[in-house]
């Protein structure tokens, strides 16, 4: 269950970005996570504890063990062992593992760091207040959902590796962002949309590989008034897909692949 707070901060976040309010954040969970890495729940190897583990990425692209999967305050239960330094001198590397390592290798889901205030579903997160649904989220944050590698940010909805940001859905390896969606690998930018490695962008859509552009279409410099003619345009398409469907057919990561088009 998602606090009323964390949903009445995702609304507001759709608004300021898109002009109209968005309500319930798991109806829009697949699309939310479609591209973050998000941790998956298992039942604790020594109790009943259901454990948020982290996502495949952090392990070589598996998942981890079920059967090696506790929670963090069940450390103190697996960490003993009953064997000794010349156990260990007279075993074989291969003897080792089996007999002295693998007893005491569990995995530790649903870590939490520093202080916190209403964390759920998360395989790490702390330092932070309405965390929800992902991994590696600390800092000094608040208000983060369906997001991974979220530091130092704000009101993050379906977010990865985008830190000191706030105002975002769907910003992917960017730092220092602020009131973006579907934007990948930009800095220091703000107000922008499908954007894609750049830097100091103010008010830009479907910019890629530029610098200090403001007002602009596709690289190019069009003046407020035109900007916002078709901004508007975008957004009530966006805005007409999303509350019809819950998802949109087009991201960041689609609009430039040759031979797709989108109404």
């Amino acid at each position: 269950m998602v606090w009323p707070e964390l949903e009445k901060e995702f609304s507001n976040t759709t608004r300021i970005l898109l002009g109209e309010s968005l309500s319930g954040i798991d109806d829009y969970g697949s699309w939310l996570g479609k591209h973050i890495p998000l941790p998956h729940p298992a039942k604790s190897a020594v109790s009943d504890k259901i454990v948020w583990n982290f996502p495949t990425l952090n392990f070589m692209g598996r998942k981890i063990s079920t059967k090696r999967s506790i929670s963090m305050e069940e450390m103190g239960m697996v960490n003993q062992t009953k064997f000794t330094f010349d156990d260990i001198k007279s075993s074989d590397l291969k003897d080792m593992m089996t007999r002295i390592v693998t007893p005491i290798a569990y995995a530790i889901g649903n870590y939490r760091w520093r202080t916190y205030t209403n964390v759920d579903k998360c395989g790490g997160a702390g330092d932070g207040m309405f965390l929800y649904y992902g991994d590696d989220l600390y800092g000094g944050i608040k208000n983060v959902a369906y997001s991974n590698y979220t530091m130092y940010s704000q009101n993050m909805f379906g977010c990865h590796n985008t830190p000191y940001s706030q105002f975002c859905i769907h910003t992917y390896n960017s730092v220092k962002v602020t009131r973006a969606f579907e934007v990948d690998g930009c800095y220091h930018s703000s107000d922008i949309l499908f954007c894609h490695n750049s830097e100091g962008l103010t008010d830009c859509m479907f910019c890629f590989n530029v610098k200090n552009k403001r007002y602009a279409i596709g690289n190019i410099e069009v003046g407020r008034e035109q900007y916002m003619r078709v901004k508007k345009i975008l957004l009530q398409t966006i805005t007409s897909q999303l509350m019809k469907t819950r998802a949109l057919d087009f991201d960041i990561y689609s609009i430039g692949k040759p031979g797709e088009k989108h109404d």
